[in-house]
């Protein structure tokens, strides 16, 4: 039962993330955080979701795949278009948030993924 899968990984690769709690993608343009990967080649990738006052439609972005040597950290961005950078800057007053959760997924070259979900606040 299960011969074939001797000597076979098939575990998702452990990470760690950095991921700063308030975000200003208005000024900066992006959604960053770090990802590492300490023990094995891996693939990570990220989706931001949020709701910005006034405006009826929700936000969704995504970033790139990112690949991680085993070992080391990598910025992956989540690149924030014009048009919501300037809805960001009208629609959020003084110091006001909007919340939003992101899903970032860590993959090994096996296929095997790990989901995570942070939640941050975009700030002016």
């Amino acid at each position: 039962v299960g011969g074939d899968l001797v000597g076979v990984n098939v575990l998702a690769p452990t990470s760690s993330l950095r991921i700063k709690r308030r975000q200003h993608p208005a000024r900066t343009g992006a959604i960053a955080f770090q990802v590492r990967c300490p023990q094995a080649v891996c693939i990570a990738s990220a989706t931001a979701m949020f709701r910005l006052p006034g405006r009826r439609k929700l936000v969704k972005l995504g970033s790139d795949t990112a690949m991680i040597a085993a070992g080391s950290r990598t910025k992956v961005k989540i690149p924030v278009p014009h048009s919501i950078r300037k809805g960001i800057r009208s629609r959020l007053p003084g110091r006001a948030r909007a919340h939003t959760r992101l899903r970032i997924s860590v993959a090994g070259t096996n296929g095997a993924a790990t989901v995570r979900v942070r939640k941050i606040a975009i700030a002016r």
